[in-house]
């Protein structure tokens, strides 16, 4: 799918998905190395920005929410930026750059008009690309609250499996968010001065969530370690009961078993009142077990 809107002094032109097809024709019209058009089409698994003399290249990768089963994937989001073009290029759906797209196409792209150039443009795209990273750390926040407040109630395998899923989302934009703020700060070193400040507040945004991802990070780890200490002292609970209860049942399996021997001659087998006898014999040696545990605080 291809969507473009000219104004003035720029074309914006975004790419969704397209084939290979596609890419050469763009990087013929435009002169892109097809080096970079094959980054392009093979979905690179790093950011990285190239800077030529008459363009530059820049990936981004990107933590993307999936609205329907609530996990983050990574995205990737291709520039192209030419002294008259922003070319943008996603492999798949891409909510908060498709929506700035879109806002700067409302009426007739009055607000793409304030642009001076397609850089200035890519740089507040890549500000909008980012900053749609604030709804997802305040999600998973909001989450690790909820573990947090369930932990020391009754956490159930649901709590486990929530925490579970969000370290996995966590190390998931650690992977994404720490090279795009290299890609950043070389991007402010290539860009001309007077776009310089617009880069700087980009990565001042970064930054600040890359300090709240690193915060969050860290009291997710505590809950768990702490969560994995409740459950390892609910085990050693468990296992010593099943214990206690064992050695209690010892001797009456060791009666019961003495008495179901095939002999003809046992203790008691011919007294009338044998079977009581053997009834508290066993109940003697629980009885007496009970009271060793107690003594020794076991129970």
């Amino acid at each position: 799918m291809k969507e473009q809107y000219v104004a003035p002094n720029l074309t914006w032109i975004h790419l969704r998905d397209p084939d290979r097809a596609e890419l050469t024709a763009l990087a013929k019209e435009f002169g892109f190395s097809m080096f970079d058009v094959e980054d392009v089409y093979i979905d690179t698994q790093r950011s990285k920005i190239e800077v030529y003399d008459d363009y530059a290249f820049f990936v981004l990768r990107f933590p993307s929410l999936d609205k329907e089963d609530r996990s983050i994937e990574s995205a990737e989001i291709d520039f192209f930026v030419t002294p008259t073009h922003l070319i943008t290029i996603t492999h798949a759906g891409f909510a908060a750059l498709e929506a700035h797209f879109a806002e700067l196409r409302e009426n007739n792209g009055a607000k793409l008009t304030e642009f001076h150039g397609p850089m200035e443009l890519a740089i507040s795209t890549l500000k909008e690309v980012i900053s749609s990273l604030a709804p997802i750390m305040k999600r998973i926040a909001s989450d690790i609250d909820e573990v947090e407040h369930v932990l020391f109630r009754e956490p159930d395998q649901q709590t486990y499996r929530l925490s579970t899923s969000l370290n996995l989302a966590l190390i998931s934009i650690q992977k994404t968010l720490g090279p795009a703020r290299t890609l950043l700060a070389d991007l402010e070193a290539a860009v001309p001065e007077s776009l310089q400040e617009s880069v700087s507040d980009v990565r001042d945004i970064a930054e600040r969530l890359w300090d709240d991802l690193i915060s969050e990070d860290a009291i997710l780890d505590e809950l768990q370690r702490m969560e994995e200490s409740l459950l390892s002292s609910r085990t050693n609970r468990t296992i010593k009961t099943l214990t206690v209860f064992s050695v209690l049942l010892m001797p009456v399996s060791i009666i019961a078993g003495s008495f179901g021997t095939n002999f003809t001659s046992l203790p008691f087998i011919d007294h009338p009142y044998g079977f009581w006898i053997m009834i508290g014999l066993m109940l003697a040696a629980i009885g007496g077990l009970s009271i060793l545990f107690r003594k020794n605080r076991l129970l």
